[in-house]
């Protein structure tokens, strides 16, 4: 019995470290994180730390893991594969949208680790090999809609871009676009309004219809 407790607390003690380390990275990025910081507010000792996590790098590359991993396994639910074309690439862009609006710490994250120019990223693979597996989903999904005359060919991983880049954007950039536009892009009905745009607007690409000629 006191063993299952101390498992038990040592596993709640684990995670309110990574909790904490979270926002602490997303407030002051890598470089300007600090473990003390990260010590006091989780309310432990900087040795707690180093247990779980051995260093700073250790528990940045698990909050990574955290986030990556969170959206990842929420798309695997969304059974993209088993769905009709149309609602596979709606329920993919809403969920998208959605995850990122909602959790902040991805963005915020992913904007930190850009800045240190992916090195931590690149030392998890498992990030990279469940987003490739995503991105053979997408596919199959785009050749279903292909071979059903729903969808135009498209790039896979173009689109999947396209659709992170709808979803986060307006995120990452909220305050200085709010400033420069003298517009509110925190309001709910400016979200709710962008939403729908970014729907319409990957499926209206998506349609089947004559390819674009590009002119140089």
């Amino acid at each position: 019995m006191n063993q299952k407790i101390t498992r038990r607390d040592a596993e709640a003690t684990k995670e309110r470290i990574l909790t904490i380390g979270i926002k602490e990275f997303c407030e002051n990025g890598y470089s300007g994180s600090r473990i003390q910081n990260i010590a006091e507010n989780s309310n432990c000792n900087i040795r707690m730390i180093y247990h779980y996590f051995e260093n700073k790098e250790g528990l940045y590359k698990a909050a990574l893991e955290r986030v990556y991993g969170t959206i990842r396994g929420s798309e695997a639910e969304l059974g993209l594969t088993e769905l009709d074309p149309v609602t596979a690439i709606r329920s993919l862009i809403e969920f998208t949208f959605d995850h990122h609006l909602q959790n902040r710490e991805l963005v915020d994250l992913v904007v930190v680790e850009n800045v240190q120019r992916g090195r931590y990223l690149n030392r998890i693979e498992s990030i990279s090999q469940e987003s490739s597996e995503l991105i053979d989903k997408i596919e199959r999904v785009l050749v279903a809609g292909e071979e059903q005359g729903l969808f135009r060919k498209t790039d896979a991983f173009q689109l999947y871009v396209s659709i992170l880049s709808l979803s986060f954007f307006h995120l990452s950039n909220a305050h200085t676009l709010s400033i420069m536009y003298d517009r509110n892009l925190s309001e709910p009905e400016w979200i709710s309004e962008r939403r729908i745009h970014v729907v319409q607007l990957i499926l209206a690409g998506l349609k089947a219809h004559e390819p674009v000629v590009m002119t140089s």
